[in-house]
């Protein structure tokens, strides 16, 4: 049984624990139909960027109380811009076009990876459309190199459709079709690099048209300035994500990943949205602030917790049971955190309802579950990562349970 279908209430006890490490509580409860996140607005002042986590992209329920959040953050705490963990082509596309989007259920599966086109995401992409037609906008926008919907190649595939022969367009998709077989291949080194060669002959082709046809795209708005610079962006930066050899895709390819979105999160903080507040959505470890026991990468949230110091609040939110849908092999598996050890068997037990907790600075002499090491279940991650919370995240949250994302179509996953 679905966990936000079934229950009519949930009741979240917020634990806040205040800077000087008093262990000082406050517990909150709210109905999930029409939830309070109230308890934000003081953990939230004076940060201009929040960044929310989770264990698992596969949890449907969380994306539906992320979504009831970020709503509320626009709403309530004047949170103006929300950039996603999709391609920064794919989102900034859809977001240019979203005047063409029915109810903005488009813009997302358009904008998306697979395992992000769930109807639990409906409600808030609905409620970005509706804002969009007003003057409080909830700009969307993404921030990853890798291409997670159609949204950009539709968009180049119709510029060159109109500048070139369509033997120029064949190869240009034929090559960008080759990213993920690239990044898979762990087997053959003769097939890797015809991939990656192919994949960069293609971004090549297609960087080359844009350039040599400039002029005439803009003078005959085949597409606009906007529209242009990102695909054009979006291209340089999936060449630049490549630059790895055979065998490192999960070394070398992953930092080097997490590098280029944090450039591209600050670059748009900075210049597009100076003046803005920020929420970003992803995975606990893209958001986290430094690296867990024994992880060498350094991540996204690495990134932008020096370049932003006081002003960047990264949230790592965790799920105790239910199901998980893991998107590398489409399966959905039932999981229960019931181990000593855990951080979502430690906040379980502390309210069985849902926990939050807001984390003091990292002290060295206090033993508390939150300045020591702990595990947390994150299948992405291969399942078991082991971290200091109040050194990886400002806080942390625990949903006791959720389902699988409800997907629309089969060609969703």
């Amino acid at each position: 049984m679905r966990f936000f279908n079934s229950l009519l209430l949930l009741t979240i006890c917020v634990f806040i624990i205040s800077c000087n490490d008093s262990n000082q509580y406050k517990e909150i409860t709210y109905d999930v139909e029409n939830p309070d996140f109230s308890f934000l607005k003081e953990v939230l002042k004076g940060k201009r960027i929040v960044a929310l986590g989770e264990s698992s992209h596969g949890y449907g329920d969380l994306q539906l109380l992320k979504g009831k959040m970020i709503q509320y953050l626009h709403d309530e705490l004047d949170y103006d811009v929300f950039l996603m963990e999709a391609g920064y082509g794919d989102a900034k596309i859809s977001w240019e076009n979203i005047e063409h989007s029915d109810n903005g259920v488009e813009t997302k599966d358009y904008s998306l990876y697979g395992n992000f086109r769930s109807e639990e995401l409906n409600p808030l992409f609905k409620y970005i459309k509706e804002q969009s037609e007003t003057e409080n906008k909830l700009t969307y926008s993404g921030y990853d190199t890798q291409i997670s919907g159609d949204a950009f190649k539709l968009k180049l595939r119709n510029i060159i459709n109109k500048v070139e022969i369509q033997i120029i367009q064949d190869s240009v998709q034929s090559g960008l079709k080759s990213f993920n077989t690239m990044f898979q291949l762990r087997d053959s080194v003769e097939a890797f690099y015809y991939h990656k060669n192919k994949l960069l002959a293609g971004i090549d082709l297609a960087i080359s048209v844009l350039d040599d046809n400039k002029e005439e795209i803009l003078e005959k708005e085949f597409a606009s300035e906007q529209e242009f610079n990102i695909e054009l962006h979006a291209l340089e930066y999936l060449r630049k994500s490549v630059d790895y050899k055979f065998g490192e895709a999960y070394t070398v390819g992953l930092a080097l990943r997490d590098s280029l979105m944090a450039q591209n999160v600050i670059q748009q903080i900075k210049t597009e949205y100076p003046n803005k507040k920020i929420i970003i959505w992803g995975h606990n470890g893209h958001i986290e602030k430094i690296s867990g026991e024994g992880d060498n990468i350094k991540w996204m949230g690495h990134f932008l917790a020096e370049e932003f110091g006081k002003d960047y609040y990264a949230l790592g939110i965790y799920c105790k049971k239910g199901g998980v849908f893991t998107h590398w092999n489409k399966t959905n598996k039932p999981f229960d955190i019931t181990q000593d050890g855990f951080i979502e068997k430690t906040l379980f037990d502390k309210s069985q309802d849902g926990i939050f907790v807001n984390l003091p600075k990292y002290r060295l002499d206090n033993t508390e579950w939150y300045h020591n090491q702990i595990f947390g279940y994150e299948p992405e991650a291969g399942g078991k990562v082991s971290f200091i919370p109040s050194k990886r995240f400002d806080g942390v949250m625990l949903l006791p349970e959720t389902d699988i994302p409800t997907f629309i179509s089969r060609s969703s996953r």
